[in-house]
């Protein structure tokens, strides 16, 4: 499955015509088809000049990028896998799915970033098993104890003692592309807000984050407009230290409110002072030399944004980087 997904991926010329015959002559040997590309001359009737010369760069790329896997930190992996497939340019057509689908790719070479500090192949490994495409929602074990990570999509004629909702942002919940569809997109998001809240049998957290990181941005986050239209005598909003009273959700503006007084008010740390600015030069052991793109201010202290000359772009927190000016 994996080889059928990739293998035209973006397009190399190889057809699907190809590509049966590559995976006929691997069930007739009992191999993979990528171990039956690797030796397919002899056994290639079915599969013309130009095919073969195109499975073959195939071929080589994998192996080049297996070989990169075991030697290179798991950014520069990730780097090397989008240029030296062509996969940046595929995705970034121009049009704005294309951009869509590129903002995803983004944020997941930002994850990518977190393992950036374990050895090849160990960082890859770590990734792969936290970014896993299957879906366990089919052979859910509903009388299973554990916790179950779970879609609101997923969770439709689920129930549960006890349900957490995440991400009760704007943006998020309601989707961005809800907000620009409008009322009617906005309705739609209404609807699978309702059905998770009445996943919960017994108890329901509904959760929202003061700032997250969107793309690799530190952004302040909006409570989610639904928190709004929560029957009062429903809810118990528990208190935070310095908090203040909590305030009435379904006043027009007061849950965004609380949540801009919590990220504004004074910082209880003593945080450093800002150190880089836009366009300075630094070095780091690891990755070498790069460029500020962007220094921020947060209450955990300085973030910067440094474009490397060789390693892409990375975010750090100043105080958990040994960064060295240069010039």
């Amino acid at each position: 499955m994996s080889f059928g997904r990739i293998v035209n991926v973006p397009r190399r010329k190889i057809g699907d015509k190809t590509v049966a015959e590559v995976e006929r002559l691997a069930r007739r040997r009992g191999v993979t088809p990528f171990e039956a590309v690797a030796s397919l001359l002899p056994d290639a009737e079915g599969i013309n000049a130009g095919a073969a010369a195109a499975l073959e760069a195939f071929h080589r790329l994998i192996e080049g990028l297996r070989a990169a896997s075991t030697a290179l930190p798991l950014p520069q992996l990730v780097e090397r896998v989008l240029t030296d497939t062509g996969y940046r340019d595929h995705l970034r057509d121009g049009t704005p799915e294309g951009e869509e689908r590129w903002a995803n790719v983004t944020e997941l070479t930002g994850l990518a970033a977190e393992h950036a500090e374990l050895e090849p192949p160990t960082g890859l490994t770590r990734f792969l098993e936290q970014v896993a495409l299957v879906s366990d929602v089919d052979s859910l074990d509903g009388g299973g104890a554990g916790v179950t990570l779970i879609t609101l999509h997923q969770v439709k004629g689920l129930e549960f003692p006890v349900v957490f909702i995440a991400g009760l942002e704007e943006g998020l919940l309601p989707h961005i592309r809800a907000l620009e569809a409008g009322e009617s997109g906005i309705a739609e998001e209404r609807r699978l807000t309702y059905v998770g809240i009445t996943r919960a049998q017994r108890r329901l957290y509904l959760l929202h984050a003061f700032r997250r990181h969107l793309y690799g941005a530190p952004q302040l986050a909006a409570a989610s407009r639904f928190l709004d239209e929560l029957p009062k005598e429903l809810l118990d909003i528990p208190g935070r230290p310095g908090a203040g009273v909590p305030v009435n959700p379904r006043v027009p503006g007061a849950v965004r409110a609380a949540v801009h007084a919590h990220a504004v008010r004074p910082n209880p740390v003593e945080v450093a002072p800002q150190r880089f600015r836009d366009g300075m030069r630094v070095g780091h052991a690891r990755y070498g030399q790069g460029t500020i793109l962007k220094s921020t201010m947060t209450r955990g202290g300085e973030e910067v944004v440094i474009r490397f000359d060789t390693s892409g772009v990375k975010i750090f927190a100043v105080a958990d980087a040994a960064l060295e000016m240069l010039g």
